[in-house]
């Protein structure tokens, strides 16, 4: 993880390697140790190219297409990499992030390497880095007092960031949420843990909300006795109101479900995620503690003649946006066989299939709005 990586270099008293560059190689910006490896200035090198030999370029630009294509938000490689020139090179520890997409749209990284060869100080590397850093990332001691911050950190408040160290993080993030994070970094520089994970909240420069998830880590600097809070932060704003969004349409649902007497279902297609109501549990003789609901599990408490059929429609549903209705049978986690009526329609969002909403019920009892004689 990015926090992981930072810590580690700034723990120890070896060179560090920074880049932020694109998908196609295209430097975006960089510490002093690659510069070093060319003999040439940050505005000499545009490109890899410009910095690393043949073999060596193709080395990075493979292991960077291959880890944006794994999905993974991080990952670590040993490389030897050769200059341009070819006279000068480098063994490198290189822990790879992914960053935010650039300008042009592409795909970014952020290179955090060790040279393993060498021992230097490191103050002015880190503070290079966070100079550019688009992360946010945070130093602090136990009273909050910023020792060290990223400009993403500053601007999250509208700040430059040479105002916001040695001010307090009450200044950058509010007085109710500042003296939470004050008590919660004490209390984890006195348990023996190394590490937690926290949510918070920060007011922008404009007067919105950020909300951020971060996790902060005890860090001793060397040469120092003194324990500090190495802290890092995503900002998930748009996440946490999708999630907002997302709960009050599902509660707004719920509480029409239950005036109608109805048992719903719904599958989102954005995220796969399958939802059941209280009622399509209990007809299955599962409950929310028992059972994490999946469409590909789900399918399976079909009847073994009947699995083949609800699978068809179903696949259609998702790929055609193919409204369904249809009876089969259904085997209950007791192993009851239950017969079941289940109706499906599609629910589009900006001319888009965004989900299957369903009702479902058992056919041998009475249904919402049915009576029996």
């Amino acid at each position: 993880m990015l926090l992981n990586s930072v810590l580690s270099l700034a723990s120890s008293k070896l060179p560090i390697y920074f880049m932020h560059r694109t998908r196609s190689g295209r430097i975006i910006n960089m510490s002093r140790t690659p510069q070093q490896l060319a003999d040439k200035s940050a505005g000499h090198m545009a490109w890899l190219s410009d910095l690393y030999d043949q073999d060596s370029e193709k080395e990075v630009r493979t292991l960077d297409e291959a880890f944006l294509n794994s999905g993974k938000d991080s990952d670590v490689h040993v490389s030897r990499l050769v200059s341009a020139s070819g006279e000068k090179s480098l063994t490198l520890e290189v822990h790879r992030h992914r960053i935010h997409r650039s300008e042009d749209g592409e795909p970014t990284i952020l290179a955090v390497g060790i040279d393993v060869s060498e021992k230097v100080k490191l103050d002015d590397e880190m503070n290079h880095l966070m100079n550019v850093l688009p992360a946010m990332i945070m130093q602090r001691d136990r009273k909050g007092t910023i020792r060290q911050l990223s400009a993403g950190s500053a601007a999250v408040a509208g700040k430059n960031r040479e105002d916001m160290i040695g001010a307090n993080i009450v200044d950058l993030i509010g007085k109710e949420f500042g003296e939470r994070i004050i008590r919660e970094d004490n209390e984890l520089l006195n348990s023996d843990f190394e590490s937690s994970e926290y949510y918070s909240n920060a007011i922008r420069a404009d007067g919105s909300v950020a909300w951020l998830r971060s996790e902060r880590a005890r860090y001793t600097p060397y040469g120092t006795d003194e324990e500090l809070v190495f802290a890092t932060a995503t900002d998930i704003s748009d996440v946490r109101l999708a999630e907002m969004r997302t709960s009050r349409k599902r509660e707004i649902l719920k509480m029409v479900a239950e005036i109608a007497g109805l048992n719903y279902w719904i599958v989102d297609l954005e995220t796969d995620e399958l939802i059941w109501s209280e009622g399509v549990y209990s007809i299955h003789g599962e409950t929310p503690e028992s059972y994490q609901p999946e469409l590909e599990t789900a399918i399976a408490y079909y009847h073994p003649d009947d699995v083949g059929m609800v699978q068809s429609v179903v696949e259609k549903a998702v790929k055609d946006g193919e409204p369904f209705e249809f009876e089969a049978r259904i085997r209950t986690k007791s192993g009851e066989e239950v017969p079941v009526h289940s109706v499906c329609r599609i629910f589009k969002q900006g001319g888009k299939n965004s989900a299957l909403i369903g009702i479902f019920h058992r056919l041998d009892q009475p249904s919402a709005g049915e009576t029996r004689h």
